[in-house]
């Protein structure tokens, strides 16, 4: 009999951005591409995973390796090592954080779930938002997939550290609650890298998306939170700070970006932009704006009608 090939077809890719961390990238069914960032903790054994994925559906149904868990324990990686899998039998113990709950982003979370010592994470800001109606508000119902079933062992509060008893107590990481994109919408920040992780609070190059749980104002007043939080870590020379998003973007400067997208957005509000086009979603209307300026605009913002509209009407009460 012939073995299989070594290494196996996969529909993940792994990108290093740092001596620790790493970008993994799925070519998924639903062409979504979701970034999953991956950290393993230099000083203790432990490894940070901001996101999961879509799961097994993968674009191409031929591929070998479609479970997220296998590629990072078992798949040989040609920087790390060289060639070794990322957490071979899992002997780094997991924090798996969410940034939102998505289906683009937590369907790989069920693998994780059994594994020894994990600690499955999200904001505690948002609790309700993912412990009633899941199915709708990661939006599986409504793609006709199984929503996936797990239980958040850390609710993490905001300006808060996250923690692992069985990786070493608290890390470095701090969780932000950034409510606006979803209710349960968190960032992190690792001091020890400069970076900023944002989920789909914003990226550049594709529409930022909101869902009709989406909330522009409270969006507003997270990116206002996270720019004065870059400043505040930047301030008096520090390292400027990267940020790593839930699409498209993985280490870029994360002032310049989320202060161009506020502006662009704050422009929305103000009526200083022109609609590209409307479209009809889920039987209601939405609305896009392209960030003026030469093709393809860096920042592009989809939401329903009824969001830009209160949005609008709760700025202008807010000035008065």
């Amino acid at each position: 009999m012939v073995p299989p090939p070594w290494p196996p077809s996969t529909c993940f890719t792994a990108t290093r951005l740092s001596s620790t961390t790493w970008k993994i990238v799925q070519a998924d069914a639903f062409d979504e591409n979701p970034f999953i960032y991956l950290k393993l903790f230099p000083d203790r054994p432990l490894a940070l995973l901001v996101d999961t994925g879509c799961g097994e559906y993968a674009r191409d149904g031929h591929v070998d390796m479609t479970r997220l868990r296998d590629f990072i324990e078992t798949y040989p990686q040609p920087d790390y090592g060289p060639g070794n899998p990322f957490n071979p039998n899992a002997w780094r113990k997991y924090i798996v954080v969410c940034s939102h709950c998505h289906y683009d982003h937590i369907c790989g979370i069920e693998q994780f779930a059994d594994a020894n010592g994990a600690e499955l994470v999200a904001s505690a800001a948002g609790r309700s938002f993912i412990e009633h109606d899941l199915p709708a508000h990661s939006l599986c119902k409504y793609l006709d997939i199984p929503t996936p079933k797990y239980r958040i062992t850390q609710w993490a509060e905001h300006m808060r550290p996250l923690t692992s008893a069985s990786g070493g107590g608290a890390t470095k990481i701090l969780a932000l609650h950034t409510p606006g994109h979803t209710p349960d919408s968190l960032a992190l920040y690792d001091p020890d890298e400069a970076t900023l992780y944002v989920g789909d609070t914003l990226y550049e190059w594709e529409p930022t998306i909101f869902p009709l749980e989406g909330d522009i104002v409270a969006w507003l007043a997270s990116v206002r939170l996270l720019v004065q939080f870059v400043k505040e870590h930047e301030h008096g020379g520090g390292a400027r700070v990267k940020i790593n998003c839930g699409h498209q973007t993985a280490g870029g400067p994360a002032l310049e970006i989320l202060e161009e997208c506020l502006g662009f957005v704050e422009d929305i509000l103000a009526g200083k932009v022109r609609e590209a086009k409307r479209m009809k979603v889920r039987g209601y209307e939405v609305v896009v704006y392209e960030q003026p300026g030469p093709a393809p605009a860096r920042f592009v913002i989809r939401a329903p009608v009824k969001l830009i509209e209160d949005g609008r009407r709760r700025t202008r009460a807010m000035a008065f």
